[in-house]
């Protein structure tokens, strides 16, 4: 085996369950058996109402937690079996000091990092110095690539910790774009429509209120269409930013990071 085929192969390993996760959703939102989101109306005897959107029994969210959580642990390990590997070459030992110690430190401050820099110890200060370089603190003076790789590890290393130790719930749909339609008899009026923030899809799973007024029955003539935007995400993870902000690209980003750090080596290396 060649150096550094072991992180390699795990971010490879990486890339198949991602691709999974994304097979697995993409069936659900997109295949013939079901409707993956369907809406939900209540309306009152003096016309106000609620619009709520469920999601199908068909919801795939254990295949897509164990997937997203396998993916999350093969990065994770892709980078500590890089410092292992490094180590040995940077200390000409096999096994590196403290071989069951090291670690690719991600940490939040410097006091920490400091702290725990022993477990990168056996490393030239070249290759310390790289890890120290994309650690998520003080990221405001650093360029742009250095500081998206340090974003990334933070939520890398956050949720594959929480996945570890209890596991990720991968939720129903964060919503956005809600711009739900009420198709009101004629004669009857939507006197007003209030629609909910853009968010994780809850328990009640509200879109919207209104009021008709006019209508001989509206409970039975009233329809509603949701017509917004749903998308996988997860409990744990920071809100979206944007509408660009989703799980997947989160993901393809968070491949790439670790992709660019093993590359950085291999160049120092030779290898």
């Amino acid at each position: 085996m060649r150096w550094l085929d072991r992180p390699r192969a795990r971010l490879e390993r990486a890339k198949v369950h991602n691709s999974e996760f994304g097979r697995i959703w993409n069936d659900f939102v997109h295949g013939d058996e079901s409707e993956p989101y369907y809406p939900i109306l209540q309306i009152q005897d003096d016309g106000e109402g609620v619009l709520y959107v469920d999601v199908s029994d068909a919801f795939p969210g254990e295949q897509l937690a164990l997937h997203f959580g396998e993916m999350l642990y093969q990065l994770r390990a892709a980078l500590d079996s890089l410092v292992y590997e490094v180590a040995i070459i940077d200390s000409g030992s096999n096994p590196p000091p403290d071989s069951e110690k090291l670690e690719f430190l991600i940490r939040g401050s410097e006091d920490s990092f400091d702290q725990s820099a022993w477990k990168i110890a056996p490393l030239s200060d070249q290759h310390r110095q790289m890890i120290r370089s994309v650690q998520p603190y003080d990221v405001a003076g650093r360029g742009k690539g250095e500081a998206l790789v340090a974003r990334t590890f933070k939520e890398l290393n956050d949720l594959a910790r929480k996945d570890r130790h209890r596991g990720l719930r991968i939720v129903n749909a964060w919503v956005s774009n809600k711009n739900p339609l009420v198709d009101v008899p004629p004669g009857a009026t939507l006197d007003w429509l209030k629609v909910t923030p853009d968010g994780l899809l809850d328990d009640s799973g509200e879109l919207a209120r209104f009021k008709v007024s006019g209508a001989a029955d509206p409970h039975a003539e009233v329809q509603a269409n949701p017509n917004c935007a749903f998308d996988v995400t997860v409990e744990d993870a920071p809100p979206p930013a944007d509408d660009e902000d989703t799980l997947a690209a989160r993901a393809r980003t968070m491949i790439a990071c670790v992709s660019v750090v093993i590359e950085g080596f291999e160049k120092t290396l030779g290898v």
